[in-house]
């Protein structure tokens, strides 16, 4: 059997493989964005919330008058949905769920101050749609996710 010299390329194939160093020297730790685990379960409320107000301004269960949780909500989801569906390189499916769910995100909060300023109930129901499709997008989302991390 022949004798292999230190540092050739024999050497290299005996010795299991590891990540580079880093420039201290320790081998680089994983880079996550922070709150990125936060991500899906985030989602999952606002998409339960957003199916809990959309079936409430359509009418279809009544939990309470509708009209004091209505400005917490128009307020809240908008922010919500453009900060959880950032991502650097989404896939097609998810990019495309994101623009929808923002889009709905930005007619619920029209809807809203449509409502609460005119009363109409055309209002009333558009919102409770535009709802239904920020919840149906952030549902997407999640799915995709959970089947890239697979």
């Amino acid at each position: 059997m022949a004798e292999v010299l230190p540092g050739t390329v024999a050497d290299r194939r005996a010795e299991p493989s590891r990540p580079p160093a880093g420039p201290s020297g320790a081998a680089p730790t994983a880079t996550a964005r922070p709150g990125a685990g936060l991500t899906a379960p985030a989602l999952i409320i606002l998409a339960t919330v957003a199916i809990l107000e959309g079936y409430r301004w359509l009418d279809l269960i009544r939990l309470s008058p509708p009209r004091p949780t209505m400005v917490l909500y128009v307020v809240l989801v908008a922010p919500a949905v453009f900060v959880l569906t950032r991502r650097r390189r989404p896939s097609r499916t998810m990019a495309v769920a994101r623009v929808v769910a923002r889009v709905a995100a930005v007619a619920v909060v029209a809807c809203g101050v449509l409502a609460a300023l005119s009363g109409w109930a055309v209002a009333d129901r558009l919102l409770g749609g535009a709802s239904l499709v920020v919840a149906g997008a952030a549902l997407v989302l999640v799915w995709r996710a959970e089947l890239r991390r697979r």
